[in-house]
């Protein structure tokens, strides 16, 4: 497995929290993004939620052909994170992304070599 996602329960401390600390999940995007060396991810079985999101702010991503992508927004009721609204269609045209961020759609390794 890539990553099975943000810790929900991270979640909710932080919707309670007058004052919350950063989310780490966002910090290490905004690393990424930030980073001068060129990153590369390598993805094997399933990258939910924000593993799908950080892909997007890598330099280059390999996967497997067992790889499987999902972004939780929709089953969580959250709005889409780190730009991916932009960055998605982008990356995959507005199609997938639409798939991806509003209806919840998985795509496998095969998909998102498709997608570029």
């Amino acid at each position: 497995m890539f990553t099975a996602g943000n810790d929900l329960d991270d979640f909710r401390a932080r919707a309670t929290d007058e004052n919350p600390e950063p989310s780490a999940g966002l910090a290490f995007i905004e690393s990424l993004m930030d980073c001068d060396t060129p990153v590369i991810a390598a993805v094997e079985g399933l990258a939910i939620g924000i593993g799908t999101t950080l892909l997007l702010h890598v330099d280059v991503v390999v996967a497997a052909q067992s790889a499987k992508f999902k972004t939780a927004f929709v089953d969580l009721g959250l709005v889409p994170e780190a730009a991916s609204t932009v960055t998605m269609p982008l990356h995959l045209g507005s199609r997938r992304a639409t798939d991806l961020l509003l209806l919840g759609v998985v795509i496998n390794g095969n998909d998102a070599k498709e997608c570029g």
